[in-house]
């Protein structure tokens, strides 16, 4: 949710909380999927599920913005977890 909110939400005061919270969790991830590559296979259909309830909820907490229906970028682990992606977005 905060990558969500930190792509699309245009509040500088927030932006240091969200990235660290991102930070934190993508490396958490990272040694998830290093330690149990196979759950990469799910991936995909687990990344689906958190954007509808991360869509739900900055939709009710953030009313004045708009959110695409869809996510935008690439749905690769890889790329998702790759350093440029999170200095581009994190």
């Amino acid at each position: 949710m905060h990558l969500l909110k930190r792509i699309y939400v245009n509040s500088e005061y927030d932006h240091r909380g969200w990235e660290v919270t991102i930070r934190e969790q993508r490396r958490q991830l990272r040694i998830i999927l290093k330690q149990s590559p196979s759950l990469q296979q799910y991936f995909t259909a687990v990344l689906d599920q958190a954007w509808e309830d991360a869509l739900m909820a900055v939709r009710e907490d953030y009313p004045s913005f708009q959110f695409p229906d869809l996510w935008e970028f690439s749905l690769s682990v890889d790329v998702l977890l790759s350093e440029k992606f999170c200095l581009e977005f994190c």
